[in-house]
């Protein structure tokens, strides 16, 4: 419905950048279902709906751009992050499988796989990743995100 008000909106969708996720941090025995199935929901099934409902419009024009936010960590694993990495790397294959069903149809289906980048999403793990692993902020900071 979102993608139908949008194009009644602001005219054909020609391009479509999937960015939302969200993040928690904990042991997978530890991990909270509710945070697990929040986390595939927002950053994964999002982007699957979201695609689903621009190609039909797309497809008719001919012509269309979908990216989709990765992550690093749609291309390593990272621990404590059982949910987030999973998501991510589903984005990979989701992409990857769009972009061969859709490249006939003049539609290109990309993903970007940035490293950490200062969000609060990212701030946010800062004391949960502290208490995973046992450091301090400034040993979190500089050896795990800027490490990455």
């Amino acid at each position: 419905a979102m993608i139908r008000e949008a194009e009644e909106a602001f005219g054909s969708l020609d391009i479509l950048v999937n960015n939302a996720g969200i993040q928690h941090v904990a042991p997978i025995d530890e991990f909270p279902d509710d945070k697990w199935e929040a986390i595939i929901r927002i950053n994964l099934l999002a982007a699957f709906y979201a695609i689903k409902a621009v190609l039909p419009g797309m497809k008719s024009r001919k012509w269309g751009r979908i990216i989709n936010t990765a992550s690093a960590h749609a291309l390593v694993a990272s621990p404590f992050k059982s949910a987030y990495v999973s998501a991510k790397h589903g984005i990979a294959g989701l992409t990857k499988t769009v972009a061969l069903e859709v490249a006939q149809d003049g539609i290109t289906v990309n993903a970007i796989a940035p490293g950490y980048v200062w969000t609060p999403l990212v701030e946010k793990q800062i004391p949960d990743t502290m208490k995973a692993r046992g450091m301090t902020e400034e040993q979190v900071k500089h050896d795990v995100l800027l490490a990455a």
